[in-house]
């Protein structure tokens, strides 16, 4: 007998453009993500790069300046898009019309974070579905925070990322332009998960989720709108 899906998760008809968002602050995008983006662009009809912002945050390389070179990188690919977004990734989901949330996992920790994650994320949108690929074996150490720190001390990542990076002084000094944020107060609150887990969350009062915790444990380094870790 075939178990019936949960109600509010049927897949939607034949018909229906299948949209994905692939959320993250991408600081910077690098070849991974290339590899995640390309392989889903064979899976969804269109995919959509959501750069999250989060004002408690600063970030290395501006946001408008990675918009421009994901922009110029799926110039000549129509079913990839590249947009910014603040608040919940679920609420932007909604807005776009996406109904999977694509994600790459490089190891364990990645799963179980992201596995948190989309739970938390199915209680928010019951009908957005979390599709996370392995990434590839050669691309697996690369990540945004390696980069970063490579960078900053003048190392070679051309290997890394698919576009030319500025000197790591100009991208200091670009850094250094972004006012720094307005003060903020945060509510805490709480909601059960499947099987009983229990996700506390702490919430700007403009609706930007800065932590989700899962239990008594803090996620890997948690984003707002309970979005996914983006390397």
């Amino acid at each position: 007998m075939i178990a019936k899906p949960e109600a509010g998760n049927a897949l939607p008809p034949d018909d229906v453009k299948r949209i994905a968002l692939f959320p993250g602050s991408f600081d910077p995008f690098t070849t991974g993500h290339l590899d995640i983006v390309r392989r889903g662009v064979g899976l969804f009809d269109e995919v959509i790069i959501a750069l999250g912002t989060n004002s408690s945050k600063q970030r290395y390389l501006p946001l408008d300046w990675m918009l421009a070179q994901l922009e110029e990188l799926f110039r000549d690919e129509p079913r990839v898009s590249v947009r910014s977004y603040r608040g919940l990734t679920v609420d932007f989901a909604r807005a776009t019309g996406a109904r999977y949330l694509l994600r790459g996992l490089r190891n364990t920790l990645d799963f179980e974070y992201e596995n948190s994650i989309g739970q938390a994320n199915r209680l928010l949108y019951p009908e957005l579905e979390t599709v996370s690929l392995l990434t590839a074996p050669t691309l697996a150490a690369i990540s945004s925070t390696i980069v970063r720190d490579v960078h900053r001390y003048g190392g070679d990542v051309a290997p890394f990322v698919p576009f030319a990076l500025p000197h790591p002084a100009k991208a200091e000094t670009l850094a250094t332009t972004y006012k720094k944020s307005p003060p903020f107060h945060l509510k805490r609150g709480a909601f059960l998960g499947e099987a009983g887990a229990l996700f506390h969350y702490f919430q700007r009062v403009d609706g930007v989720c800065l932590e989700v915790l899962h239990g008594d444990e803090r996620g890997d380094n948690a984003r707002h709108g309970t979005q996914q870790n983006d390397g």
